[in-house]
């Protein structure tokens, strides 16, 4: 039973460091649980809090201790969110929005126009999703050119 658990938390643990930073666990619910805690097991457990209670809730909201206008690493949040998500980005980006479509276009700085944005990305999909084409780092630089082409988008966004 001990194994199961230790392999079990292990293959979580990829997917569920797209939440901390490199201070510690960041913001959400598991950051507030765990506060003051050191060492690897209270940074895992407040990482799989985060994700059991949707940190990007908690960052496109302001809540839980997340400060939406504080200094981050953008790039590296954009491209861990995008890998942490693949694959809920690609059916709320087809289905035209969602949660996870407000929080990526948050952190593409386009969260006062989210709405414009997630019909922007539904519209281009079969660019934006292309086979094996549509890594982190491609969908980020085609996430970029579907908002400089867009007058809206590059009005309303405030990084691309």
């Amino acid at each position: 039973m001990k194994r199961i658990l230790t392999v079990l938390a292990l293959s979580l643990l990829p997917s569920l460091t797209a939440f901390a930073s490199a201070d510690g666990p960041g913001c959400g619910v598991g950051q507030m649980m765990f506060k003051g805690s050191s060492g690897l097991i209270s940074h895992i457990l407040a990482l799989s809090t985060n994700g059991t209670f949707s940190a990007s809730f908690a960052v496109t909201s302001g809540t839980s201790g997340c400060d939406t206008s504080a200094t981050v690493r953008l790039e590296r949040e954009r491209s861990l969110f995008v890998t942490a998500n693949h694959h809920t980005l690609s059916l709320e980006i087809a289905q035209g929005g969602g949660a996870y479509v407000r929080s990526l276009a948050s952190l593409m700085g386009c969260g006062s126009v989210s709405t414009a944005f997630a019909r922007a990305v539904q519209e281009k999909y079969g660019v934006l999703f292309a086979s094996d084409r549509s890594i982190q780092s491609d969908l980020i630089g085609e996430l970029r050119q579907v908002i400089q082409a867009s007058p809206q988008l590059a009005a309303g966004c405030t990084i691309s």
